[in-house]
């Protein structure tokens, strides 16, 4: 699970930074950039959203494993 939402991460973040190139390009040569390049679109908001839940759960994955761990060596039971 884990692999195919770091490969769906770096589909999207690949895509993000084309775009960004791409409005980049534009600016530098003074021309109004397209609607289909909006950084503040909907993608990449969900994107972001993606990742902060991710890492989220991540970390509250490791942090219960690490309380469970240290409750069976503190309680005996092996």
């Amino acid at each position: 699970m884990i692999i195919f939402i770091s490969i769906y991460i770096n589909i999207i973040n690949k895509d993000l930074r084309q775009d960004w190139i791409k409005a980049r390009k534009i600016k530098k040569a003074n021309k109004k950039v397209p609607k289909e390049i909006n950084i503040n679109s909907k993608k990449y908001k969900v994107f972001i959203v993606i990742v902060f839940l991710l890492s989220l759960i991540c970390f509250l994955s490791l942090f219960s494993i690490s309380g469970l761990l240290i409750y069976q060596l503190l309680s005996g039971n092996s």
